[in-house]
């Protein structure tokens, strides 16, 4: 009996994926007839890794294990609805749950768009808001690898999670997708029970915009607080874990110029003894810019100044470098999905007494 061992992954800069969506998936293909040996040969990942929830693995992992399942399957058949319901909702890597005690439906969905890099590293998610009707959007590159079936299953999942977590069945008006039907129509009708549309420019959800504001049942303000500091937590620990030696050091330039106020790309140069066409060509090297270290700083510091209530928005715009606060909203919303003044809401510190605001 051979030893089972965990597979070296090569790269720490390869895009990855949370293992728990991996190993929703091998448990699915595992009862639809594959062996562990067969999917880790189509995965090209331990089983080990396959089964450990905290793993980061490489993100075609997954779409690989739909193209052995869709080999097995009848061409009528729903799989990714199948496994969409029985999936646990841990298979969202436990923002489910989370989401629970937003104050309203926009933010629970904000958590999601927030924590987006933790389930997969290149997954786009975003509200896209049009007169009457809130659409959260998703996107990955290796959509089509599979046909659209992982697609269809985190959207299934997460309209599971607003009827069963967020208690909110009414706010949704229909779904769409990029493609065709993967199976009978009726299946998808008695998933959903709301329209579902095929061959559509995205894959979405579709929400009244009015039921965006509607309360959620067991919202909390002071956990759901917690909640958001702890998934900043795990997204700062899964960056750190990504970032190559040679990176680091930029970093650290950027951060210690940062103490004092100074945010330009020709400064973090300087302060690695770079030039400044060097330092972005290093950037460049590792799939990032200059620009972008800069500016993944500087918003992080942008929400700790955030967190006391006495300094207005205008003013940690000015901090970190902005010369105008709607230059700093735009890029902290397009950033962490939420405007500046709705991150602070849930997570600003106590006032002091006697102070006067900034």
């Amino acid at each position: 009996m051979r030893a089972p061992n965990r597979t070296e992954h090569a790269n720490l800069e390869d895009p990855k994926a949370l293992a728990c969506i991996a190993s929703t998936t091998v448990a699915f293909a595992l009862s639809r007839g594959l062996t562990l040996d067969q999917i880790e040969a189509t995965a090209g990942v331990s089983g080990i890794d396959l089964m450990d929830p905290d793993a980061r693995l490489p993100d075609d992992v997954i779409p690989k294990l739909w193209c052995a399942l869709m080999e097995r399957s009848e061409p009528d058949e729903a799989l990714a609805l199948e496994m969409a319901r029985a999936a646990p909702l841990s298979f969202l890597g436990g923002l489910a749950h989370g989401a629970q005690f937003a104050a309203n439906l926009r933010d629970a969905l904000n958590l999601f768009i927030q924590n987006r890099s933790m389930l997969a590293d290149r997954l786009e998610v975003g509200l896209q808001e049009t007169g009457k009707e809130v659409s959260l959007v998703a996107a990955h590159p290796l959509d089509a690898l599979d046909d659209g079936r992982t697609a269809e299953v985190g959207v299934a999942v997460m309209t599971r999670v607003v009827r069963e977590v967020l208690e909110m069945d009414q706010s949704m008006t229909r779904v769409e997708f990029t493609h065709q039907p993967r199976g009978l129509p009726d299946a998808y009708q008695a998933f959903f029970n709301i329209p579902v549309l095929f061959e559509q420019g995205r894959n979405a959800i579709v929400f009244e915009a009015s039921s965006l504001s509607l309360p959620i049942r067991n919202s909390n303000v002071d956990l759901f607080a917690f909640v958001q500091k702890h998934y900043e937590q795990v997204r700062n620990r899964v960056a750190r874990e990504k970032i190559p030696p040679e990176l680091s050091k930029l970093r650290d330039a950027i951060s210690k110029n940062a103490e004092h106020g100074e945010y330009s790309v020709t400064a973090a140069a300087a302060r690695t003894n770079l030039s400044l066409r060097a330092a972005q060509r290093l950037a460049s090297l590792h799939k990032t810019s200059l620009q972008d270290l800069v500016e993944d700083i500087r918003l992080s510091n942008a929400k700790e100044f955030l967190r006391d209530p006495l300094a207005t928005v205008e003013t940690v715009a000015r901090l970190v470098g902005y010369t105008d606060d709607r230059s700093f909203r735009r890029a902290f919303k397009r950033r962490f999905g939420e405007t500046p003044s709705q991150f602070r809401k849930t997570a600003a510190r106590p006032q002091s007494t006697g102070k006067q605001r900034l």
